[in-house]
Formats: structure tokens, sequence, C-alpha cells
């Protein structure tokens, strides 16, 4: 006994009232409101409608009831982001013994589907999915991304004692981000940041030369671009760029990673993200002592203004940071390119080891953006005494610049 479907038939035209018959109603029988009901016995009808208004006029559809032969998977999508679905959509066919024409079902949507996935854990089918006609197939099946990695879906159906099954692979990635900056960057003039992206579709397993990854700019004659290939101990999916300001100003930056369409990943996934890269002018700058504190001991309290004294250790050198500000007070996360020099009021007191020269090291700010600090030590601190210092730093560009900050230790 095969399955019962029903259809609602449509008609166009007429005055609306019509009559229904049905040619074999052992195959499809019909309603007096046009719904019609077929699918157990194998055969064909030809359901009539025809206007009550004028008997010449009618409209017919040719119902087919036959044996299914063949089946396959038309993926239109096939790798998806972890946390979304996809459909599947599934063609089923009847093989004409004569012609061998497959002649596709309208609908085998009632048709119970097992499937069965190499992988685990990759996805999930969603037992509840809507299994339902399109243009092209006559039923589908819903998966959902849970993790990483890619897995063979085979879907198969067994009918009449007849067992027909068809495969295609899948593949789930991490959403994509910008990892360094997050949304902005901030160098001065000819100063270099590492962008890094994290994420996105991975190369297409089956075909794998169709992946691509770029990143594009609005002002190309501004900034300079290099590709980064990162170290083996970090992330496969991870891309990194470092981008050097060549002229003051902002634009955006996009970056898209994704596969071409190919014959077995018709519609590929490509995500987009979007940072901004602004090169500008420093117009202000802090430094703070470094201090080490023991766990659970509370730090120094640091000053709130640039006379305020700061408290030092007189029994050690002293380690200072170096924090640089644009006019609307964001900090730069690169200004290497700038020239520093440092100097004590009394050298008697405290000097540095070199005058001109600074450490540069990265901090993270807690959202996994890094930024680049001035480290410069203190020497010969050993007396109690109240003391100025001044820091200067000019920068190497289309003008030259002087910004002084002064602090006042107390030793």
């Amino acid at each position: 006994m095969g399955i019962l479907y029903r259809y609602k038939v449509k008609v166009e035209g007429g005055s609306g009232n019509f009559t229904w018959a049905s040619s074999n109603e052992t195959v499809a029988m019909v309603t007096t409101k046009g719904v019609v009901t077929a699918g157990q016995v194998w055969g064909n009808s030809t359901v009539l409608a025809r206007d009550v208004q004028n008997l010449f006029r009618y409209g017919e559809i040719k119902i087919y009831v036959l044996k299914l032969n063949k089946m396959e998977l038309l993926p239109f999508h096939a790798d998806v982001e972890i946390g979304q679905l996809i459909e599947i959509p599934i063609a089923m066919y009847h093989i004409n013994e004569e012609t061998k024409e497959a002649i596709p079902f309208t609908d085998c949507s009632h048709l119970s589907l097992d499937l069965n996935m190499d992988k685990k854990g990759v996805f999930t089918p969603l037992k509840e999915g809507i299994q339902r006609p399109g243009p092209k197939h006559c039923s589908s099946t819903h998966i959902a991304a849970k993790s990483v990695g890619h897995t063979l879906l085979t879907v198969s159906v067994t009918e009449y004692e007849e067992y027909l099954e068809s495969s295609a692979t899948f593949a789930a990635y991490e959403p994509l981000k910008a990892v360094n900056p997050v949304e902005v960057a901030l160098v001065t003039w000819q100063s270099v940041k590492e962008v890094v992206f994290e994420g996105g579709p991975r190369p297409w397993i089956l075909e794998p030369s169709h992946f691509f990854s770029e990143l594009s700019v609005e002002k190309t004659e501004k900034i300079e671009i290099t590709q980064v290939w990162p170290p083996a101990k970090t992330k496969q999916n991870q891309y990194i760029y470092r981008v050097r300001c060549l002229d003051l100003g902002e634009q955006v930056l996009t970056f898209q990673v994704g596969n071409h369409p190919g014959v077995l990943n018709p519609s590929p996934a490509v995500e987009v993200v979007h940072v901004r890269f602004i090169c500008a002018h420093p117009a202000s700058m802090s430094v703070t002592p470094v201090y080490k504190v023991p766990a659970g001991a509370q730090p120094c309290p640091l000053p709130q203004h640039s006379k305020q004294l700061i408290p030092v250790s007189s029994l050690r050198d002293t380690v200072l940071e170096l924090a640089v500000f644009d006019q609307q007070r964001r900090k730069f996360d690169n200004f290497s390119s700038l020239m520093l020099e440092w100097k004590s009021s009394n050298e008697t007191l405290a000097h540095f080891e070199n005058y001109n020269s600074v450490e540069i090291v990265a901090k993270d700010d807690g959202s996994g953006q890094t930024r680049l600090h001035g480290i410069v030590k203190i020497y010969g601190c050993f007396h109690i005494s109240a003391k100025w210092f001044c820091i200067k730093y000019f920068l190497l560009g289309d003008g030259l610049f002087q910004i002084v900050s002064y602090l006042t230790f107390h030793l």
C-alpha cells in the first residue's frame, strides 16, 4: 500500500464555479472542491475541471503515480557557519524502462528518510525538519552545524523493499571576526599595524583550489599591505596582514574569505568583515610607572594630573610606560615611527641609559586588540627628593612636531 498524497488543484480563469472529475479514480480521486488524493496505486489519471456556466470551458491535469527508481541530493549551500541550518533539497526519479528517461517526481515529501554521517558531532539532523517539495526537488531535509569540520551525509529511503541512497559533503566553520583590531586601528605616519582576522569558511575539501582570501582597501595610495603567513603554532584559520601608513587619513579595510562556485558546491559561503584604519598625528601622551604588585596587594595610586607626585621606590630602578593619543584621546596602536627623546631635569638623582631609545612592547587591552607602549627604565634613584621628568618626541613626516609631557616623582 502506497502513501496517500493530497493536493488542492488551482484553476485560473472561468467563472470560479467548477465541476470535477477523474478519469481513473483507482489512481486518483478528486473532491467537489478540487482536492486530489493519490499515491496508493501505480498508474495515471486525468483530473478535469469544467466551468459550470460554460461546459465547453475546461482545464485538465495529468496525475502520475510511478515507482521510485533513483534519488540524489541537490545541495545549494554546502558550507555554513556554526549554529546555522542547511536545507538539503532531495530529487527523486522514475526511470522509464523503454526510453531510460529520468522523470522527476513533483512530491515525495511523505517518504521516510534515514540520515547517516561519517563524522559525528559536526552536524546534527533536525528530527522535526520540514520535508517540503520545491521547484526542482520533491523533498528536503535539514541539518544544523555544531562544530568545525566536514562530514559525508548519506540520505537513504526504502520503498517497496527497494533501497536507494545518495551522499553529499557538508562543512561547518567558525564565524569570521576581526581579532586585532576589533574595530579601529590607529597609527602614526609610516607606522605599521599587524591586522589579524580569524574564522570564516575553510578550503572546500573536494575542491580546495577554489578557496580565496583577500584584503581590499578604499585608497591604495595611502597604505601598503603585505600578507604575513602565520607561524605553525597559530590557528589554521587565521589571516595576518601588515598594513603600513603612507599618508594621513581614514579608510575602511574589507576582508573576505570563501570559495569560488564549483560543481560540488554551486553556492559556497563567502564571509566579509570590515575594520577602520586611521593614520593621524599624535596630540598627547601619558607616562606612568610600571609596578610589580605582589598577588593580593593593592597597587600604588596613579596620578590624576601631570603635576601630581608619583611615588616610586628609591631602592630600585623605575620602569616608565608611555602611551600616545590623538586629538580625540584615542590610544595609538603603533607609534614606532616617532623619534623619542627622554630627559631628566636632574641627572644626579636619576638618569636614562639611552636618552634616544625606548623599548616598544605590545599590550592586550582585554578584547584581543594589542596596542604598542613605550618602556624605559630610570637608573640611580637613591635620594628622597621631588624631581621633574620631561619627555618629548618628534614626528617624522610632512612636518616636525614636538610634544612635551612632564611628570613629578617622589623618590
